[in-house]
């Protein structure tokens, strides 16, 4: 949030009444800045391939907790490239080409493909080293709660 965090927060503060939930998107600031949006009840917090850049960045995704994370890719950018500290735990990638030469069973190179939230799901798995099925029912309630399906909630 840089330097627009105060200003967030305040208006949050301020308007907390109107929102049903919400996902700070694509976080990639400090632990102290993470405890602040967790203040807010019904934050959750947004993590993709700039989230896990850094070794630090790491450090911070280790402290939010499960059941206010959201992992996203933020399509067709911010992708996990071998340049991030992230990159160390995926362990399969899918077949990507050139968009020139694009086939139905590969993504399009260097774009962030929405099924590649998958790359996501595998860092924070093997990084922060919970249950996979505990962190899809945690991820689908989540997703359940922000964006109000509340039909989806009663299949779990």
């Amino acid at each position: 949030m840089c330097a627009a965090g105060e200003d967030f927060y305040e208006i949050m503060t301020q308007n907390l009444h109107r929102f049903p939930g919400g996902v700070t998107h694509s976080f990639t600031d400090s632990t102290e800045d993470q405890d602040r949006l967790l203040s807010f009840e019904k934050m959750f917090i947004g993590v993709n391939g700039s989230s896990l850049k850094t070794n630090g960045n790491l450090e911070v995704v280790r402290g939010i907790p499960v059941e206010r994370l959201m992992m996203e890719t933020d399509s067709p950018y911010c992708d996990i490239i071998n340049t991030h500290a992230g990159s160390q735990y995926v362990k399969s990638v899918w077949p990507s080409k050139k968009k020139e030469k694009y086939e139905p069973d590969s993504t399009v190179k260097g774009r962030n493909e929405p099924c590649l939230v998958r790359y996501v799901a595998t860092v924070c798995h093997q990084f922060l080293g919970f249950l996979a099925r505990y962190r899809l029912v945690a991820e689908f309630l989540n997703m359940t709660i922000v964006f109000q399906c509340r039909e989806y909630l009663l299949i779990i």
